[in-house]
C-alpha cells in the first residue's frame, strides 16, 4: 500500500509501505492500532479531498477544514492514494464495528489536580507568559505612583495550565498579574465553568478583593461600556485569543478608545491565518472570520500569494490599523520561538512603554542575552 504524506513544506510525497507498517500492529494491540490506523485513514481522506462516504468512518478531513491549508495530489498519485483511503476505510469501519471505538474529541481543558479545570497548554506559553510577567512587573514598579493602574485579561480562562503529557501545572495569566501591583484587575471569561474554576481559585488569593471575574463575552462587555477608563487610570490589557474570530478589529478599536491603555496582543497568524488561507479564499459570503479580524475585505486581493506571504500581509494590515489609532508598533515575539504557531506584541501610545518592551525583550526565558550585531 501506499500513502501520500505531507512534507515540511506541505508538498505531498509518496511514502510507500506506511500504511501496511501501520496495520500490521492491529494483531498485536487494537487499543493502540486503531487511534493509529485512524490517523492513517484521516491523512488518506485529506488528501483525497473525500468526505464521510464509507461505512462506520468517522472523523473525516477534507481540504482546508479543521484549519489544514492542502496541496492535493494528481494523475496517478492521485488515483493510488484514493485506492488506499478506500481500503483503509474498509479496514477502519471493521475495526471499530468489533471493538467499538467510538470518535472522541481532545477537549481544550483539562482536570487539575485541585479538582477544577486547567488549560491545556504547550510548554510554549511559558514563553509568552515570561514576557507578560516582565512587563506586569516593569509596568507596576515604574507608575504604581502615578496612575491607577487596571489590568485587563479579556480571555482569562480558568486560571491555571496545564501540559497533558507530562501533567505540569502552572499559573495562567491572571494568576501572574495578581502578582504585581494593580489596583484593580478585572478577569473576564465567556466559559461559565471556566469563570466558576477562576472564581474558586480567586476567591482564595489574598488579592480576592481587588479582583472581579465577569462571566461573559467580552465583546459583548466591551459593547455595554463596562471597559471604558478614566484618563487617570492606565490599563494593561492583555489579549490572548485562542483564534481570530475572537479579536475582531471593531472590538479592538473600541478597547483602543481608552487613552491610557497597553494592549498585549496574542496574534494566532499559523493557527487563525496561515492554516486556513484555502478556506478563506473559498469563501464568498464576505463575512469570514478574518473579514473581521482585518474590518476590511483588502485580503481578496492576495489569494495568489504563498500561504505564509499571505499570514504576514494580514498581519501587518492587523498592526497598521491599530497603528492608525496612535498606538505605535513594537517588536513582535515568535511563540514557540522555532516553528512560530502564533505572534505575541505591545501596542501603546507611549514611547516608555516600547522603551519597557524593548528591555523586557533583551533576556529571553531561557536567560539568553539578545545579541546585537
Amino acid at each position: 500500500m501506499t500513502l501520500l504524506v505531507a512534507n515540511r513544506q506541505r508538498r505531498f510525497v509518496v511514502m510507500p509501505g506506511l500504511v501496511s507498517l501501520l496495520l500490521a500492529f492491529v494483531p498485536l494491540s487494537v487499543a493502540a492500532a486503531v487511534p493509529m490506523v485512524s490517523y492513517a485513514h484521516q491523512t488518506s481522506c485529506l488528501l483525497t479531498g473525500k468526505l464521510a462516504s464509507f461505512p462506520g468512518c468517522s472523523g473525516h478531513i477534507s481540504e482546508g477544514r479543521q484549519g489544514v491549508s492542502t496541496r492535493l495530489p494528481t494523475g496517478q498519485a492521485l488515483r493510488t492514494c484514493k485506492r488506499t483511503c478506500k481500503r483503509t476505510c474498509k479496514m477502519i469501519a471493521k475495526i471499530s464495528t468489533k471493538y467499538q471505538t467510538p470518535h472522541v474529541e481532545d477537549a481544550p481543558y483539562l482536570p487539575a489536580s485541585d479538582g477544577l479545570l486547567a488549560r491545556k497548554s504547550g510548554r510554549w506559553a511559558k514563553r509568552k507568559h515570561y514576557f507578560l510577567r516582565n512587563y506586569c512587573g516593569i509596568t507596576t514598579k515604574s507608575m504604581q505612583t502615578k496612575w491607577r493602574l487596571v489590568y485587563l485579561d479579556v480571555m482569562a480562562g480558568p486560571g491555571l495550565c496545564k501540559i497533558k503529557e507530562t501533567g505540569d501545572e502552572f499559573p495562567g495569566s491572571p494568576f501572574i498579574a495578581l502578582d504585581y501591583g494593580f489596583h484593580e484587575f478585572i478577569f473576564i471569561e465567556e466559559d461559565p465553568q471556566l469563570a466558576k474554576a477562576l472564581k474558586e481559585r480567586v476567591a482564595k488569593h489574598p488579592k480576592a478583593s481587588l479582583v472581579e471575574v465577569v462571566p461573559k463575552n467580552w465583546v459583548e462587555v466591551l459593547q455595554r461600556g463596562r471597559l471604558r477608563f478614566s484618563d487617570e487610570t492606565l490599563v494593561v490589557a492583555f489579549i490572548d485569543p485562542t483564534g481570530i474570530s475572537q479579536v475582531p478589529m471593531k472590538a479592538m478599536l473600541q478597547l483602543a478608545k481608552n487613552r491610557r491603555i497597553d494592549l498585549l496582543v496574542t496574534i494566532q497568524h499559523s493557527l487563525g491565518i496561515t492554516w486556513n488561507v484555502p478556506q478563506y479564499i473559498r469563501s464568498t459570503s464576505g463575512q469570514t472570520a478574518l473579514d473581521a479580524f482585518l474590518e476590511s475585505g483588502e485580503w481578496r486581493q492576495w489569494k495568489w500569494k504563498e500561504e505564509s506571504e499571505f499570514a504576514r500581509m494580514a498581519i501587518d494590515a492587523f498592526s497598521h490599523r491599530i497603528q492608525e489609532e496612535g498606538f505605535i508598533g513594537t517588536r513582535q515575539i515568535s511563540i514557540p520561538a522555532n516553528q512560530p504557531l502564533y505572534r505575541f506584541t505591545l501596542f501603546s501610545r507611549h514611547r516608555l512603554a516600547e522603551k519597557f518592551w524593548n528591555e523586557i525583550l533583551n533576556i529571553d526565558e531561557t536567560g539568553q542575552r539578545e545579541l546585537h550585531f
